[in-house]
């Protein structure tokens, strides 16, 4: 992922290093189930569901501003499209910016929360040397992430895409809102969320 410069490759990628967080839980699921521990934590799969929730929403952010500069450009991903998007429009930059930092597990962001009980049911059952891969995934991604965000604010637009603007319908300002607000709600009020898929986590064990 780290020298992409496809948007649409880097969220292939990205994908790909979220699908193994989430086998990690279900390793954990699967470590409890030969050796219960009685003592763990958090459970897999109520990490699992959380990391699903933070992870819909940041995904629903990030390709809705996908969609809408790929429209704007000419259906572009590539990343001049992306160069000083917070001068062309800084509410999409902003709706990105928050994306990328939440799927890189920045604190107090959804993403956060969702790696960290993760990384938490993983430790918890013993399976250390997962644990550390986890982290270090985590550091890597925070790397490239950051690539992308020095894009949108650091690097100088495209002299043909210095004075356009990207058009955000009203479907699209209420869908980025809504995940938007679902990334920070997560992060700094993560109690709701968090027993909500404790609780689906039991029916489903209760099948």
């Amino acid at each position: 992922a780290i020298p992409q410069r496809s948007i649409k490759r880097l969220f292939a990628y990205s994908s790909i290093g979220h699908a193994g967080y989430l086998l990690m839980g279900f390793a954990a699921i699967a470590s409890d189930n030969m050796a219960p521990n009685p003592n763990a934590s958090v459970d897999g799969a109520t990490a699992i569901l959380y990391y699903l929730m933070a992870f819909f929403f940041t995904n629903l952010t990030a390709f809705t501003v996908i969609v809408l500069v790929s429209r704007a450009t000419g259906g572009q991903h590539e990343a001049a499209s992306y160069r000083g998007l917070w001068k062309r429009a800084p509410f999409l930059a902003f709706a990105m910016t928050l994306a990328l930092l939440s799927l890189a597990g920045v604190p107090p962001l959804s993403g956060f929360f969702g790696k960290f009980l993760i990384l938490s049911s993983v430790m918890s059952k013993q399976l250390f040397v997962l644990g550390v891969i986890g982290a270090l995934g985590v550091a890597v991604s925070f790397y490239f992430y950051l690539l992308w965000i020095r894009e949108l604010f650091v690097t100088p637009p495209e002299p043909l895409l210095e004075d356009s603007s990207v058009e955000v319908d009203p479907y699209a300002r209420v869908v980025l809102s809504v995940g938007i607000a679902a990334i920070l709600l997560m992060g700094v009020w993560m109690g709701p969320f968090y027993r909500l898929a404790e609780r689906a986590a039991d029916a489903l064990q209760a099948l």
